[in-house]
């Protein structure tokens, strides 16, 4: 395994292969990521991946909307974005983040402004309280802020879907993002 600065590699076959595509103009690519990746973390048996993420795009729109994120990249379908810059490029993988923040998050909320510190959660998982595994998951440590307005960093963990093709369907927000917030 070999990793580049920014960009989560493999070799394979003696070839390196990027995991994450990057795609930084408009229109943008879902699965694909609009800024860098860092401290990745395979899953047990290696066939996902998850990182800390820093969002280019909202860096150059207001740089405190530049939050720390968590993400994944899963072996869904490769990704190739229309080049349209030179630091755009596809990948093998496809990439979401698991992660909201928010630049000013309500004091005594669970509402994150940073999400950092992601792993694996478990071989095969974790066993539910009512006897039921969920097979995919990672936690990771979010700084919240308490009723007086302290930062109070938590855990949280994130259920993640078993069928590939779930990741794929869009949340709340689009999976490529936006121009803005």
């Amino acid at each position: 395994m070999t990793f580049t600065i920014g960009v989560a590699s493999f070799i394979q076959n003696g070839d390196a292969l990027n995991l994450d595509a990057c795609d930084i103009t408009p229109p943008f690519t879902p699965g694909a990521l609009r800024g860098g990746s860092h401290v990745h973390v395979f899953s047990a048996g290696g066939t996902r991946l998850s990182f800390t993420y820093n969002d280019h795009v909202m860096h150059e729109w207001d740089s405190r909307q530049d939050l720390r994120n968590v993400g994944i990249a899963v072996p869904l379908r490769a990704v190739t974005p229309v080049k349209q810059h030179p630091r755009e490029y596809d990948g093998s993988y496809f990439c979401l983040l698991v992660s909201r923040t928010h630049a000013q998050p309500v004091p005594g909320s669970d509402q994150i402004n940073r999400a950092y510190e992601g792993c694996w959660v478990g071989d095969r998982g974790y066993q539910k309280p009512d006897g039921s595994w969920q097979r995919w998951a990672i936690a990771f440590i979010g700084d919240t802020l308490n009723a007086q307005g302290e930062k109070r960093p938590e855990v949280f963990i994130v259920d993640l879907p078993e069928a590939l093709e779930d990741y794929a369907r869009a949340g709340e927000a689009p999976l490529e993002g936006s121009s803005v917030a």
